[in-house]
């Protein structure tokens, strides 16, 4: 039998939702064999006849997955499929704290959805539903029909109206079923309301998805039931989804009825602990069907264990623990594939449980980790996708629970709920986050892993919303979320992705100085990631398994992905300055620093570190630093790891060993290579690097935000001392107040004075703003446009005033605060906190803070709607507030018409005399003065002197000691029933005491005997009683209450000053510990109480209070010495203090509170001894203090007054005025400062950011494919921002110097002033290499000289300078770091200003020098008056005179030398012009031919002539790096000059070497001058072309970021050589040619000249001129051997001088002065003189040719057949052919 594959795909998807799912080979394989067998089989039961064989359908599912294992099958065509999975590294800067994260991502195949369902068992409902239509339940949603009208037939009475009253509850939002709400406020509880569907047994879900903020929510069936349930506050982070069931309903164990299930209305109470809030709630309505369909099936429990119960599918388990934390096991079994749901609402208490699969773990619990686990706070849900064994057998599920305390308890589990799938995308992303939490776990390695079930516990390992990029910072890192600058953050971004699932592994964090290190990335590189089963696809399948992770290496910077990045980021840089409010801008902030999380951020500024070369380094570094896993057994012990430890002692900075990267350079090869520019890239990337090197230097300090809020409050707390009451005696202690000085009076009936309550409120005013720093109070007083000065504090008492009721003086009536939580004094025991002014008010630390109460509220106290019926009697009556009514009172006031008696005023309590003067005595002129006392006493007829002296009373007893009523003895009480007379008469040897009303024995006379009567088999009670001999700190009788205390007054003023009060007395009265007798001693215990979510150890809030000498019971149960007895377990028996020295006695270590619901910036005592306290640190805010304080007392002398006969009245003394409003007043400071802070951060922010982003944006846009000179930009980096205020000193400190602002700096309010970095390399001075090797160099300023108006070097820069862009400063002191290496010739420290139109100039100003307070380096600094922005300021040292220092292009010297040379040459460029006017004449005459010596001369004063006009020009500077100038006034005279001599040597060549003659001889001449010049002249241009068109003509590409220095490029460097190197090799050959050519003349003259002395000796018949001859020939002699001699010196001189040059820098002028005189002067002048033209004879015809029989005159012939020595050369003559054309005259050698 066969199938086709078309059917059965068919047949499989009639069950699939999503017809894209990939149906695998292998399960239609499997599902056609089970069809073929299931026909089988039937075909054959047809014909078997047997009933009993029948397999029912029951059966078939048994059996089924034995046969088949089918329902593996059915998962494996479901499975999803895990496309990647990818870890990266990646690390970033979040609100000055530096994160490092391993950030994994899975892509899947297929969208993730998670389940949703309404976690109820079956149940039987009574619905109100009368006649199958007619709905009875009550709904209270309707705000105008509240509540809706009941049909007739209804019982009328059953729902309360005073749910619908509108005074109560004034409004409130109605939701409806299924429907997403959403909601939003600011600081304000939300009242909401649903209406439950009466037509079914309805069972809800309220699913609360959060956006922004942080909030819980009180849930029930009545506005104010107090058993309504409640979402977690403590840890409200979660995701909020509490459940509604029929079932829910019941009763605890004391019979009190728990029900909160209903089908009338529900009243939801959101409570935002945030500032803002946004969410939206959904109610999930599900019918629950009735108990009729439960399955009949039950469960067994299994044998092996016997410590479990089992669970019935659906059915509530009910247990009950009869101790705290006790454990109980179960087990449920899967038994086919389901949703199994776990529901465990905090109904009767708050239960945990754990789930394990695993057969070796039966018994999971805290320290034995689970699967899954539910420790939530609260109600507990989890919902699984599970299915059997692989084998087909049940998959047992192992469930432990845990209660805190003793009580019954319930869950369910049940996979009978209808559900329905959410997309994990489909939510806000902060909620998304919390409701995939516990969706996997991580494993190491090892075996060990991390689980992230709720967030309060994924400080490692957090599992993420589905972004478009891994985001693990939102929502907040746990251990962040109460950190003061991160709760406030507001993020909106949920771009997700439908198929992909993130998760993340915290490696690092490093705050200020601490620094937790978890793992290394490596570490985390080789985990698995396991999948839990609570995910699933669209059809219900799990995602499930291991999975390992792969690096992710195929980031790729994209420049246009990379632009977008940089303009949404600078888009929020630029908000930051349209905002003030610290939370906006906080999480502008937030958004900015997370953008470096992106891919394309990491990407690009992976490749931009890729192309710095850096070496790996370890170092040693203190750091405070948690250096142990989670699984570490040290970890627990390390209190940098385990926060509970940190209220026994510090985490202390250890060496601990950190990787730095130095810095090496910059690979030029990769950045070549890949980039625009090398040159500006190369700059950028120091500049980069540099910036991530000093980019901590824009932090702010961590803790300077909770410092400044804490100030502000101390200060306000401090301020309030002047509204204490002033004491005084007399009014001349008062003073006086207002503007016409009005007098205070003395109240001396309470002996204060009579201040004004505005008055008071002017002090407090005055005392805040003197001591708050302008920089708090700016935003407030720029807020509503008050200025600072005298006006101030009556302009902020006009703003902040509002209408309260009050007296004449004092703050008496006035409106104040409570903060209290509902539920106090009912089950817990709280300290009151009352009578607040506003939220700075100081509060005792109480351990109803610490987190297990919820609900706090600061609510006002307001006397201002029965203001006016505030009244009492002047005198004192027999009214009792107590049991008599206001008018009662009034009437017992009136009927006491006149009096005798003194009063201060009209309206305060009066002496009554009546008791001893009439009226008659009372208005005697001689009554006698009375002594009147504070206390109330008084004297008559006492001394007005002696009354001040003798008479007083103390404000403060002089002790306290306990007393009884009268009897001492024993004492009998009954255990069963109340003790009466008629009792106490049945009972043997007792009397009935009516007095003392107790049962006395009297014959009874020792406690001994007294106790001794006990029997327990009678239900009586003996006691002794003797009060009279116990201490104040047990004077207590619970049996009798025989004992009290009783003051001890003090007699005389000495006693008064000894006596006092301790501030301890706080926790000793009865209106704090309200189940404490008055002064009774506790039995007081450490912290050692760990509860689940809580940071440290507390005390139990259901059973201690707490204090700073620890935590004591509610209520008495141990006396002092039952209280010795347990010492042993850490109680001390805590008695009042009596004395100072007891009282100054107990010290501890103050720390500032940080439990979650006090009042923000109190303090408390924690458990460090002295040495630990002190060495936290000074950010610790810890401080050893005195725990507490000794109040002296002070004895009030008696006052003699005059009686008084006063007519007597009810006084109503309380009016309605204006006074401030000290609440409204701290909002608009808290703000005010919470702006400065932000201040501060936005500073922080653009400093950082600055520094990095423009760096980073120049790299990755020249190291792109749209590399361009557009990609740089300034170099003028943000450092940051400060805000000085009028009449305050601040200043702000950056890297290398600091800006200081003085009281007067700024004028009014305070101001913006932005701080920049300019670089000293924009002044860099530079020379550019020349051609030609300089002769002289000119002076050269130092690297960054300053010029002055004339262009003359002045001074030098001595570092970066700065930038300062502000308005309203008018003055400021600037210190900037400067070096010392500087040229000495300068003397005086000064400041150089440049701005966008000035160069840079001194500002000729007065400076000092002092030390940076953060590193110690000496700055240079000065105070700048009449300030104006755009500016930039250097620190320079300079010469004096500067501004009259004239321009020097050289110094004196090297100018001196400089015009002799000029001159010099000049005057030999006169000598060679004189000779060429004479050839000019006589060419002109037409005595003379032009001949080659005369192109000679010529050509010699024209380059002396040029050296001239060189040396007088140049001192002037107009040729210094002028390319042109240099190659005419240089480079070519070298080349004339070559070519000068070359005219002589080649002649000499031809007379020395040549053979031929004639025409022949003279064309060779002409060629060889003209090829030898034609090479040298070629040589020139291409020297000078390729000099010129290698020159480096920057482009300014880097725009002003760095300086392009004017200078040669490689090219031009090696053309300047191969230059210099050509001129000495010409120089040498020509002077080498000289010495050779010379000589040979030199040599063959001296020849001929004895050739011919020999033939005159001989007799020859030259008579005519012999001597004449031989003169003129050693003339000639001579004058070869000064040109040979000269010129080959010379020239060979000149090689080494040439060589000396190029590489000598800067040139010696003195060198370069006799270089030229021997190497230039000297050939032209030997030229000159031998070669001269000047003389006239040739105009005279006086030439004498006698001996030159062998010339024609006038013409040069060539005789080959003679040769003979000329004048100054070799003639030769030619018989056969003569030319007067190509002659050259012998006379061109001759004088």
């Amino acid at each position: 039998m066969s199938f086709s594959i078309k059917t059965i795909e068919s047949i499989i998807r009639l069950n699939f939702k999503n017809d894209n799912i990939k149906i695998t080979e292998e399960a239609m394989d499997m599902l056609c064999d089970f069809i073929e067998i299931f026909i089988k089989e039937s075909v054959s039961r047809m014909h078997n006849s047997d009933p009993s064989s029948d397999i029912d359908l029951q059966q078939l599912e048994k059996i089924l997955p034995q046969l088949l294992n089918f329902d593996q099958g059915i998962y494996l065509i479901n499975s999803i499929e895990v496309k990647s999975s990818k870890i990266i590294e990646k690390s970033t800067n979040v609100l000055g704290v530096q994160f490092d994260y391993a950030l994994i991502d899975f892509e899947l195949d297929q969208d993730l959805y998670r389940i949703r369902n309404v976690p109820c068992s079956n149940f039987d409902c009574t619905l109100p539903i009368i006649n199958d239509n007619i709905d009875c339940s009550c709904d209270y949603t309707d705000m105008n029909e509240c509540p809706k009208i009941l049909d007739s037939s209804c019982n009328q009475t059953i729902c309360d109206v005073d749910f619908c009253d509108q005074v109560k509850y004034p409004s409130w939002e109605t939701i409806k079923a299924n429907q997403p709400t959403h909601f939003e406020s600011t600081d304000k509880p939300i009242s909401i309301r649903y209406k439950a569907n009466a037509f079914i047994c309805e069972g809800i879900r309220i699913e609360s998805s959060q956006n922004q903020g942080r909030y819980y929510i009180i849930i029930g069936n009545s506005p104010t039931a107090l058993f309504n349930r409640q979402t977690p506050n403590i840890s409200p982070d979660t995701f909020i989804q509490p459940a509604f069931c029929p079932s829910d309903n019941g009763f605890d164990l004391e019979g009190t009825s728990l029900d909160i299930w209903t089908l009338d209305t529900y009243f939801l109470t959101v409570i935002p602990l945030s500032k803002y809030i946004n969410f939206n709630i959904t109610i999930v309505s599900k019918e629950i069907q009735p108990t009729s369909k439960l399955p009949t099936t039950t469960c067994t429990n299994l044998p092996d264990l016997p410590d479990h119960v089992c669970i019935v599918d659906g059915i509530p388990a009910v247990g009950e623990t009869k101790k705290a934390s006790e454990l109980s096991y179960f087990t449920f079994q899967v038994t086919k594939p389901s949703i199994v749901s776990f529901s465990a609402p905090a109904i009767f208490q708050d239960i945990d449980f754990f789930i394990s699969d695993d057969p070796s773990n039966t018994k999971p619990n805290y320290s034995n980790p689970s699967k899954w686990e539910c420790i939530n706070e609260n109600d507990d849900y989890i919902i699984l996708s599970l299915k059997p064994n692989l084998d087909g057998t049940p998959k047992t599920l192992y469930i432990t629970v845990s209660t805190y305390y003793a009580s019954v308890y319930s869950f369910t589990v049940s996979t009978l709920t209808s559900t329905e799938l959410i997309s994990t995308s489909d939510n806000y992303a902060r909620g998304g986050a919390f409701s995939i939490l516990g969706s996997s776990r991580l494993f190491l390695p090892n075996g060990s892993f991390y689980k992230c079930n709720g967030w309060s516990n994924c400080m490692t390992y957090s599992i993420l919303f589905p972004f478009l990029e891994s985001f693990p910072v939102w929502p907040i890192p746990p251990q962040f979320v109460d950190d003061y600058r991160f709760n406030k953050i507001t993020y909106y971004n949920d771009k997700s992705r439908k198929s992909h699932y993130s998760t993340a592994f915290l490696l690092s964090t490093t705050e200020g100085e601490f620094s937790q290190l978890n793992k290394d990335f490596q570490d985390i590189l080789p985990s698995k990631i396991e999948f839990l089963n609570t995910l699933v696809d669209i059809n219900g399948n799990p995602l499930e398994g291991n999975f390992t992770l792969t690096l992710n290496s195929e980031l790729n910077c994209d420049n246009e992905k990379f632009e977008d990045l940089l303009k949404e980021m600078d888009s929020l840089e630029s908000s930051l300055y349209n905002n003030t409010d610290f939370s906006i801008v906080n999480s502008i902030i937030f958004n900015i620093d997370t953008l470096t999380l992106s891919d394309s951020w990491k990407a690009c500024s992976d490749k931009a570190s890729r192309f710095l070369q850096t070496n790996n380094m370890v170092v040693n570094k203190s750091l405070s630093v948690c250096s142990y896993s989670a699984s570490d057994p040290e970890y627990d012990l390390d209190p940098c790891c385990n926060v509970t430890l940190s209220f026994f002692q510090c985490c202390q900075p250890k060496m601990v060993p950190i990787k730095v990267s130095e810095f090496v350079g910059i690979h030029d090869n990769l950045v070549s290579n890949h980039c625009f520019s090398t040159q500006c890239t190369a700059s950028v990337l120091n500049e980069y690097y540099n910036s991530l090197s000093v980019v901590s230097e824009c932090d702010v300090p961590p803790f300077v935000s909770t410092k400044s809020a804490m100030e502000m409050r101390e200060t306000l707390r401090d301020c309030k001392e002047v509204l204490n009451d002033t004491p005084c005696i007399t009014d001349r202690d008062c003073g006086t107040f207002g503007p016409g000085n009005t007098s205070i009076i003395c109240d001396l009936k309470q002996r204060i004075c009579m201040i004004p309550p505005e008055q008071l409120d002017f002090k407090y005013l005055q005392c805040v703003f003197n001591r708050l720093p302008a920089s708090y109070t700016y935003s407030f007083l720029n807020k509503y446009g008050i200025q600072s000065n005298d006006s101030l504090v009556s302009n902020v008492f006009n703003v902040m005033s509002w209408e309260d009721c009050t007296t004449q003086y004092g703050n008496y009536y006035r409106g104040t605060y409570t903060y209290d939580a509902t539920g106090i004094g009912l089950y817990y025991s709280c300290y009151p906190t009352t009578d607040c002014l506003d939220h700075s008010c100081v509060t005792v630390h109480d351990s109803c803070f610490d987190g297990q109460i919820g609900g706090w509220s600061f609510t006002l106290e307001s006397n201002l709607d029965t203001c006016d019926t505030i009244g009492f009697c002047q005198i004192p009556t027999d009214c009792d507030p107590q049991v008599d009514d206001e008018q009662t009172c009034i009437d017992k006031c009136n009927a006491i018409q006149e009096y005798c008696g003194y009063c201060s005023t009209n309206s305060t309590d009066c002496f009554s005399f009546d008791d001893t003067l009439d009226e008659t005595q009372c208005k005697s002129p001689t009554v006698g003065d009375v002594c009147i006392l504070a206390n109330g006493e008084v004297f008559y007829d006492v001394d007005p002197t002696d009354c001040e002296n003798n008479f007083g009373s103390c404000n403060l007893p002089c002790g306290k000691e306990c007393v009884g009523y009268g009897y001492s003895g024993c004492g009998v009480q009954s255990t069963e029933f109340y003790m009466n007379e008629t009792v106490c008469e049945t009972l043997v040897n007792t009397i009935w005491s009516e007095t003392a009303y107790m049962c006395q024995l009297p014959n009874i006379t020792t406690k001994e005997a007294c106790v001794a009567l006990y029997d327990k088999r009678f239900n009586f009670t003996y006691q002794w009683v003797d009060c009279e001999n116990q201490t104040p700190d047990e004077c207590y009788d619970f049996t009798f209450y025989q004992c009290y205390l009783r003051p001890i007054e003090c007699t005389n003023k000495s006693e008064c000053e000894n006596a006092g009060q301790c501030s301890d007395s706080y926790f000793f009265q009865p209106e704090n510990v309200p189940l404490y007798p008055e002064n009774m001693g506790k039995c007081v215990k450490g912290h050692f109480a760990y509860l689940t979510g809580f940071k440290i150890p507390a005390c139990d809030t259901f059973y201690q209070s707490d204090s700073p000498m620890g935590c004591f019971p509610y209520s008495p149960e141990s006396s002092h010495r039952v209280c010795n007895l347990l010492a042993d377990e850490g109680f001390t028996w805590w008695a009042p203090a009596t004395t100072r020295e007891e009282c100054e006695a107990p010290k501890g270590c103050k720390i500032l509170d940080n439990s979650p619901y006090n009042l923000p910036y109190n303090f408390r005592f924690n458990q460090m001894t002295e040495e630990l306290c002190n060495g936290c640190g000074n950010d610790s805010l810890n401080s050893w203090e005195n725990k507490f304080q000794w109040t002296p007392a002070v004895w009030q002398g008696g006052v003699s007054v005059k009686p008084q006969w006063r007519t007597n009245q009810y006084i109503y003394p309380a009016t309605v005025r204006k006074v401030l409003n000290y609440d409204q007043l701290f909002k608009e400071l808290d703000d005010s400062v919470n702006t400065h802070i932000a201040d501060l951060y936005r500073s922080e922010v653009l400093c950082r950011m600055e520094r990095v982003e423009g760096n980073l944006r120049s790299i990755s846009c020249s190291c792109s494919e749209d590399g361009s000179p557009d990609c740089f930009s300034s170099s003028a980096l943000l450092l940051g921002q400060s805000k000085p205020c009028a009449n305050e000193v601040s200043s702000y400190d950056f890297s290398f110097g600091r800006v200081e602002f003085n009281k007067k700096s700024v004028q009014l309010g305070c101001t913006s002033v932005l701080v920049s970095q300019v670089s000293q390399q924009l002044y860099k001075s530079t020379i550019a290499q020349t051609l030609s090797s300089n002769f002289v160099s000119y002076k050269k300023p130092d690297n960054y000289g300053i010029l002055n108006d004339k262009d003359a070097i002045i001074g030098t820069i001595l570092g970066d300078g700065i930038t300062i862009n502000t308005q309203g400063v008018s003055s400021l002191t600037i210190c900037l770091q400067f070096t010392t290496k500087y040229s000495k010739s300068y003397d005086v420290y000064d400041f150089a200003i440049s701005t966008s139109n000035s160069p840079l100039r001194p500002l000729d100003i007065e400076t000092f020098i002092e030390k940076s307070p953060t590193d110690g380096n000496q700055l240079l600094c000065t105070l700048l008056t009449n300030f104006t922005d755009d500016k930039s300021f250097f620190p320079i040292i300079r010469i004096k005179d500067w501004e009259n220092q004239e321009k020097q292009v050289f110094d004196k010297t090297a100018t001196g030398l400089i015009y002799t040379l000029a001159c010099i040459f000049i005057l030999t460029a006169i000598w060679g012009m004189f000779q060429v006017i004479v050839v000019v004449i006589k060419r002109y005459k037409g005595i003379e031919q032009i001949r080659l010596v005369h192109l000679l001369i010529m050509i010699v004063t024209i380059f002396i002539l040029i050296r001239a006009i060189y040396f007088f020009i140049i001192p002037s500077g107009a040729l210094q790096n002028n390319s042109s100038a240099d190659y005419i006034l240089v480079v070519l005279p070298t080349f004339i000059y070559f070519t000068a001599f070359t005219i002589i040597i080649s002649l000499w060549y031809m007379i020395v070497n040549s053979k031929d003659s004639g025409r022949t001889l003279f064309k060779r001449l002409k060629i060889i001058i003209f090829s030898t010049n034609l090479v040298l002249y070629l040589l020139f241009i291409v020297i000078v072309l390729v000099f010129n068109y290698t020159e480096d003509h920057p482009n300014n590409d880097c725009g002003t970021r760095i300086v392009l220095e004017v200078s040669s490029t490689t090219s031009q460097k090696v053309v300047s050589i191969v230059y210099a190197i050509i001129q000495a090799l010409i120089s040498f050959v020509i002077g080498a040619a000289f010495l050779y050519l010379g000589g040979s003349l030199y040599l063959s003259m001296r020849s001929i000249k004895r050739n011919r002395n020999g033939n005159s000796g001989g007799g020859s018949n030259n008579t005519n001129g012999g001597g004449g001859g031989n003169s003129s020939s050693s003339q000639h002699q001579k004058k070869i051997f000064i040109v040979t001699f000269a010129c080959s010196i010379g020239f060979i001189i000149h090689c080494v001088f040439v060589l000396i040059l190029v590489a000598a820098n800067p040139s010696n002028i003195t060198f370069s002065f006799l270089g030229l005189i021997i190497t230039e002067i000297i050939p032209s002048l030997s030229i000159f003189y031998c070669y001269n033209q000047g003389h006239f004879t040739g105009l005279k015809q006086l030439t004498n040719t006698v001996h030159l029989d062998y010339v024609t005159p006038n013409q040069e012939s060539f005789n080959t057949s003679s040769r003979r020595v000329g004048d100054s050369g070799l003639s030769y003559k030619n018989n056969s052919s003569t030319s007067s054309k190509e002659s050259f005259d012998s006379s061109s050698f001759r004088r």
